[in-house]
């Protein structure tokens, strides 16, 4: 999958527009509060300077960590991805199945999103929820919003049979095989579904 062309980390310019690299072409600068307001960063443009853009906002968008999921230099399986919204396996799961539903619009808060995307954030969380549960076999898959650790509007999805299996828990330990197998069946039965129910 490509990166999201609307994806980053907010952050002042002085912190994360500090020069010392480039961003890659395409990637999308804008302000987490003035969201509306974007411009694309040309190939190969040093990071420093951007301001010049938009000198009354100072609020910038660098990617995040989900944007390098996406593109693949990160771990994490994608499983699901549409136009303004993707969902992958947790590299460090809490329990089996634990993914993260991920809007490409980077807006700190899932409530700040515009209407579209977080309509479409909730759909994927609708649809991706009951595919876990099946692979899985757990009885209740937890939805949970909390951001605390990546200021990135997304929802953890954490199959399990009680309170016990999903809170509280320590990493576990799935090997890169272990998290590409269980990708695989749950891309696959999002294809089955998405076949016979293809609206």
């Amino acid at each position: 999958a490509s990166p999201s062309r609307r994806l980053g980390i907010p952050g002042r310019i002085a912190d994360d527009m500090s020069g010392t690299g480039t961003l890659p072409s395409g990637t999308p600068i804008a302000c987490d509060d003035c969201f509306e307001r974007k411009a694309t960063i040309p190939l190969g443009a040093p990071a420093v300077g951007l301001e010049r853009r938009a000198p009354t906002c100072e609020h910038w968008l660098v990617p995040s960590m989900f944007d390098e999921v996406l593109a693949g230099s990160r771990p994490g399986e994608v499983v699901f991805e549409v136009e303004r919204t993707f969902a992958f396996l947790d590299a460090e799961p809490r329990v089996v199945g634990h993914a993260l539903v991920v809007s490409k619009l980077l807006v700190d808060r899932v409530y700040d999103l515009p209407a579209a995307d977080y309509e479409e954030l909730w759909a994927a969380v609708r649809m991706l929820a009951p595919v876990l549960q099946a692979v899985t076999r757990t009885q209740r898959v937890v939805v949970l919003v909390a951001g605390f650790e990546v200021p990135h509007a997304h929802v953890h999805l954490m199959p399990g049979n009680t309170r016990q299996d999903v809170f509280g828990r320590e990493p576990l330990n799935m090997t890169a095989d272990e998290l590409a197998s269980l990708a695989a069946t749950v891309r696959s039965e999002i294809g089955r579904i998405r076949s016979h129910h293809p609206g």
